[in-house]
């Protein structure tokens, strides 16, 4: 039994934090074939990213390269976030340490879209304190 007036403290390594809103958009011109290198900068609220490359797959499809974590706090990681176009019927993604790789699938003669970058979602890590009453 505690007393009545003690108070509990969780102390946490790391947070996992996201944010709910669009924070970017992002032109993209597709090559016709091959791969073009953009080296765009993407703001994600918490952290940046950099849209590295982008290449034709096939006709319908092409694959986005974007390094993360490249902003200035260390303490903060991107793990995901979402893309969005009216422009494209589907959009896969598979993120790995400082690395992503989006997937997007379109109709033929699709040379441009307008990708909606939201929810981001990271980890902070630090020493957090909680007080609990």
């Amino acid at each position: 039994m505690r007393a009545k007036d003690s108070q509990l403290t969780v102390n946490v390594p790391a947070l996992l934090a996201n944010y709910q809103k669009s924070v970017d958009n992002i032109k993209i011109d597709i090559p016709k074939d091959g791969e073009k290198i953009l080296n765009q900068n993407v703001d994600l609220f918490a952290q940046k990213a950099v849209l590295k490359s982008v290449q034709r797959l096939s006709p319908t499809s092409a694959k986005l390269a974007f390094q993360l974590n490249t902003g200035t706090d260390k303490n903060v990681q991107i793990i995901s976030f979402q893309a969005d176009s009216k422009d494209i019927k589907k959009i896969s993604s598979e993120f790995k340490g400082d690395m992503a790789v989006i997937t997007l699938k379109f109709n033929k003669n699709v040379n441009t879209s307008n990708l909606e970058i939201s929810w981001p979602e990271f980890v902070m890590n630090g020493n957090w304190t909680i007080n609990l009453k």
